[in-house]
C-alpha cells in the first residue's frame, strides 16, 4: 500500500505537465516571424505560451499530441476595428446601453444626460455575456480591440465568451473617434487635443496657435500627443479624411490610424503617403470613383508604401443612409454568423486579395503582426515564437485556399473552436 501511495505522488507532477503541454507537429507553420515559413514543423505549448517551434524539435512525454495531418498552422487573428454602439443614457431613468450586434443590454448607473461627445471607456461599458461575442473564435479572431461611435478609449479583448469573466485584457486602449467632415464633428477630437498642448514649449510643426504638449496632461492624450499610442479615426468619406489629416499637420507626432471604406482611396492615397498613416480596411473590393470599375484599395496602399491592416468584423464607414434598411436586410444580416464572414472559410476576401495581386506575407501580417503591433502587443502576439502567446490556428491545408476548413482556434494554448 505505502508503494502504491508513493508511485501515485510521483505520478501526481507528471500528470500536471501532461496536461499543460501540448504538441501540434506535422503542421505546415506560417510563423510571420524570422523563421518565415516551415514544412513539417513541431510547435510545443506550454503554461498558454508557445515553448518551442521548428523541423527537430523533440516531442516531450506525456504531452498532447494534435497530428496537423500537413494542414497549416498561423498566428490567431487580431481585429484592430470590433465595433458596439453604446447609447446614451436616458435622463429619467439613468441607464446606459451597450448594444452587440443588435442587441441592446441596459446597465444601471448615474449615466444621465450623456452626448454624442461625450467621452466614452468601453471598459467601463463592456457587457462580455453577450451571444454576438461567441462566433469570434469561431472564424479566428482571438483578440480584438473594441470601439464605438463618438470619441473614447477602446479596449482589448480576449475572443473567450465561454470565459467572460477574462476577457478585458487591456482595457486602456487607443483613443478612438468617429468624424465626419462637419465642424462639430472635427471638434470632438480638435478640442481635446488643442485642451491638451497647451503649455510653454514651442508650436508644433505647421502651427503657430497649438503650442507643445504639456508634461502635466494626463493620459491618455498625453500619450497620444506624445505619439505614445495612436489615435484611432474612423472617417466616413474622402473629404472627412482629408480635414482629419490636414487638421493634425499641427501634430506631427500623433500617429494616425485610419479606418475608412476603401473607395475614399484613390482620393486621398497622396495625403496618407505624406503623413505615413496606417490604414484599416476590410478586405473587399470596390469601385473607383465615378466608375463602375472594381479595384483593390488594399493593394493600392501597399504599392504606395502606405501600411495597411485588415478588420474582418467592422463595417465600412459609410455617409448617413438616406432611407432605414429594410426589414428583410435586417434579418439577412441578423442570420449571418459575424457580419460580412462566412465560418466555413473565413479568410475568403483575404484570399482573393492575394490572387488579385497582393503579396501573400502583407495579407497575413495585415491580420495578425500588424495589428498586434498597432495595438501595442507585439511582443506577446501576431507570430509564432517561443515565449509569445499561443494563440493559434490550425487550418486544415492553405489557410488561403477555399478547399481549406478552420480546424482548431487556440486562444492562450487552450483550444477553444474546434472543427
Amino acid at each position: 500500500m505505502r508503494c502504491f501511495a508513493f508511485c501515485v505522488l510521483l505520478c501526481v507532477p507528471v500528470l500536471a505537465a501532461a496536461q499543460q503541454t501540448v504538441v501540434i507537429h506535422n503542421a505546415v507553420v506560417e510563423t510571420l516571424g524570422p523563421a518565415g515559413r516551415l514544412e513539417g514543423a513541431t510547435v510545443i505549448l506550454r503554461d498558454g505560451k508557445i515553448a518551442a517551434v521548428g523541423k527537430d524539435v523533440p516531442v516531450p512525454d506525456f504531452a498532447r499530441v494534435i497530428d496537423a495531418q500537413g494542414g497549416t498552422l498561423m498566428p490567431g487573428i487580431v481585429d484592430p476595428y470590433f465595433q458596439v454602439a453604446i447609447t446614451p443614457a436616458s435622463s429619467d431613468s439613468g441607464e446606459r446601453t451597450t448594444v452587440i450586434r443588435g442587441r441592446p443590454f441596459p446597465f444601471g448607473g448615474g449615466f444621465g444626460g450623456r452626448t454624442a461627445s461625450a467621452f466614452t471607456r468601453i471598459a467601463d461599458n463592456f457587457y462580455p455575456y453577450d451571444p454576438g461575442l461567441k462566433p469570434l473564435p469561431r472564424v479566428g479572431i482571438c483578440r480584438a480591440n473594441v470601439v464605438s461611435s463618438g470619441v473614447g478609449q477602446a479596449a482589448v479583448i480576449r475572443c473567450t465568451p465561454d470565459q467572460p469573466e477574462t476577457m478585458l485584457v487591456q482595457p486602456d486602449g487607443p483613443i478612438y473617434a468617429s468624424v465626419t467632415n462637419s465642424t462639430e464633428s472635427l471638434d470632438q477630437i480638435r478640442s481635446r487635443l488643442q485642451r491638451g498642448s497647451r503649455g510653454s514649449g514651442p508650436a508644433p510643426t505647421g502651427s503657430a496657435t497649438a503650442p507643445a504638449p504639456s508634461a502635466a496632461l494626463n493620459d491618455p492624450w498625453k500619450d497620444v500627443l506624445e505619439g505614445k499610442k495612436p489615435l484611432l479615426v474612423e472617417a466616413n468619406t474622402a473629404a472627412a479624411v482629408v480635414h482629419v489629416v490636414k487638421f493634425l499637420q499641427a501634430y506631427p507626432d500623433v500617429k494616425l490610424v485610419l479606418f475608412v471604406a476603401g473607395d475614399a482611396v484613390p482620393e486621398t492615397l497622396p495625403l496618407l503617403k505624406e503623413r505615413k498613416v496606417c490604414v484599416v480596411l476590410r478586405p473587399r473590393f470596390d469601385f473607383l470613383p465615378a466608375s463602375r470599375d472594381r479595384f483593390s484599395a488594399p493593394r493600392m496602399l501597399h504599392e504606395n508604401g502606405v501600411e495597411v491592416v485588415f478588420s474582418l468584423t467592422a463595417r465600412p464607414p459609410r455617409p448617413p443612409a438616406i432611407t432605414p434598411p429594410t426589414q428583410q436586410q435586417q434579418q439577412e444580416e441578423e442570420q449571418q454568423t459575424v457580419p460580412g464572414v462566412e465560418r466555413d472559410f473565413p479568410l475568403f476576401p483575404v484570399a482573393m486579395q492575394v490572387k488579385t495581386g497582393l503579396p501573400r506575407q502583407i495579407a497575413l501580417e495585415a491580420l495578425t503582426k500588424k495589428p498586434a503591433a498597432l495595438l501595442g502587443c507585439e511582443k506577446t502576439h501576431g507570430s509564432i515564437e517561443p515565449g509569445k502567446a499561443a494563440d493559434l490556428l490550425l487550418f486544415t491545408g492553405d489557410p488561403l485556399d477555399p478547399a481549406s476548413r478552420l480546424r482548431l482556434t487556440i486562444i492562450d494554448g487552450r483550444i477553444t473552436h474546434a472543427q
